[in-house]
């Protein structure tokens, strides 16, 4: 993680989700919610369901999403997925602003058995304790303006 955080300006914020609804631009509680759509996810004791609630600021009139994976991982974006606040450990394609340049930042995956670019995330994950998961692919995060980057061995959940 501390590679990927010399990247992007974007850091993760454990308290996140327990600071309430509020406005990341302007940081206003005046916030209406017009949305809010939940991925199901098999329940193993956490719930690790990926929340996206859309809202509307009252105050500066700005709209954007905060979304959860979990009861404590809280992020917030905006309309074209780019990371307003927080950090998230979901593999979905975010954009992230690079710290060297402020150029987006995004990621790519590529299979470890023929470094090709991934057509599809594939993690196996194992249900038992004590035993590793097995990891298919590799994370690149790379900025599309200066090219720095960085590359993930591991999940792109445990890289963020």
């Amino acid at each position: 993680m501390n590679e990927f955080l010399e990247l992007v300006t974007q850091r993760p914020d454990p308290l996140l989700w327990k600071k309430g609804t509020f406005c990341p631009y302007c940081k206003s509680k005046s916030v209406q919610t017009f949305s809010s759509r939940t991925t199901l996810v098999g329940y193993s004791g956490k719930n690790m369901n990926h929340t996206h609630t859309e809202c509307r600021c009252m105050e500066c009139n700005k709209e954007f999403t905060i979304e959860t994976k979990g009861y404590d991982n809280v992020w917030f974006t905006d309309s074209k997925g780019r990371i307003l606040l927080g950090i998230p450990y979901c593999f979905e394609h975010y954009v992230y602003t690079c710290k060297h340049c402020g150029g987006d930042v995004v990621h790519k995956f590529y299979n470890i058995s023929d470094d090709k670019e991934a057509q599809f995330v594939t993690v196996t994950v194992s249900s038992q304790k004590g035993i590793p998961s097995v990891h298919h692919q590799y994370c690149v995060f790379e900025c599309q303006q200066c090219h720095e980057k960085i590359r993930s061995e591991n999940d792109y959940m445990h890289a963020s």
